[in-house]
């Protein structure tokens, strides 16, 4: 909690770049994150300062330049 926080989303397979989504419409990410890309991809860096200890999960999918998709729980444990 209140240390910067930053971390790659990587897909394997597929054709890159990629786009990240949170699936739910919902921010399911923990509090003080958000999504921010690195060229080439979009929405790949899960950055920020946690502002709560805990563990999250939140599923995300993951879309190829050929609109191939897949879907998963990414887990981060935030410590006190």
């Amino acid at each position: 909690v209140g240390v910067p926080y930053s971390h790659d989303l990587v897909a394997q397979g597929g054709a890159p770049p990629y786009s990240w989504f949170v699936v739910n419409s919902i921010n399911e990410l923990p509090p003080g994150l958000t999504l921010d890309s690195t060229a080439p991809d979009l929405n790949n860096l899960l950055a920020g300062t946690p502002s709560q200890a805990g563990t999250f999960s939140f599923p995300m999918q993951v879309q190829d330049s050929q609109d191939d998709w897949a879907t998963g729980t990414v887990t981060v444990t935030i410590n006190p």
